[in-house]
């Protein structure tokens, strides 16, 4: 089922706005809102790449254990 990616970079936004909106001021939720929806448009771009069972991570995590 396809995404719709202005609603989800809206539904990003409000769940953002609705839980820490008191946080910030008229014009900082501007800019949240323009990164939800940056976010929703990379997330839309990733879901296109096709990926079969045997593609792996392109990183793998190795934790930081201090100074060698």
């Amino acid at each position: 089922m396809p995404i719709d990616r202005q609603k989800d970079g809206e539904l990003r936004f409000e769940m953002l706005k609705l839980r820490f909106g008191h946080l910030f001021t008229p014009e900082q939720l501007d800019e949240i809102k323009e990164s939800a929806e940056q976010v929703a448009a990379t997330a839309e771009q990733l879901r296109k790449v096709k990926l079969g069972n045997d593609d792996g991570p392109g990183d793998i995590f190795q934790p930081y254990r201090g100074a060698d």
